[in-house]
């Protein structure tokens, strides 16, 4: 069971995402494929149950003081490539977003690290629904969902870790506002 650590938008952008995904229904994707089983959020590492929950836990509460609230920006409807496709909306990657990716990934045995997860190899993005019937289905929704998508900006205000599955949260800590060094400038 491996554990993902994920930051989750504020309350008002979550509200906005949360629309999105009732208005998904109009794009006949099976309820059984919505990503709900937690909030909005853009994951920015899955590891292996390899590594030590207090492990986990300890890197957290070291680094914790060095984040600050993350801006995010839904810039377009696309498919991350996985078993299977998913359908997602990419987060512009900021410099402050790419330097609190660095600050973890930093403390964490690399070879643990999903390759996806990797800063070489990692896009920000928010998962809205596994598309089962491949990947030409999934470019068809996202041609469908470009036609009428507009940039979503918002706040990435919490830090979470998930260990699934089943989806459990094991931690969870707000972000403070203007933590030195980690802001866009």
């Amino acid at each position: 069971m491996p554990f993902a650590f994920n930051l989750t938008f504020d309350p008002k952008t979550s509200l906005e995402i949360e629309r999105l995904y009732a208005s998904l229904a109009t794009l006949d994707i099976p309820k059984r494929d919505l990503i709900t089983q937690y909030g909005p959020c853009v994951t920015i590492f899955v590891v292996s149950d390899r590594v030590r929950p207090a492990f986990v836990r300890d890197v957290l509460t070291l680094r914790l003081p060095e984040m600050g609230l993350v801006s995010a920006t839904l810039t377009d409807p696309c498919i991350i490539d996985g078993t299977p496709p998913a359908l997602s909306l990419r987060v512009r990657p900021t410099d402050q977003l790419l330097a609190l990716h660095s600050l973890i990934f930093s403390e964490l045995p690399e070879e643990e690290v999903h390759l996806h997860y990797r800063p070489a190899y990692w896009q920000p993005h928010l998962k809205l629904a596994n598309v089962h019937a491949g990947r030409a289905a999934g470019a068809s929704l996202v041609a469908r969902m470009t036609s009428r998508w507009q940039a979503l900006a918002g706040t990435l205000n919490a830090l979470e870790v998930l260990h699934y599955p089943p989806v459990q949260a094991i931690w969870h800590a707000p972000l403070k506002d203007a933590a030195p060094g980690l802001r866009d400038g």
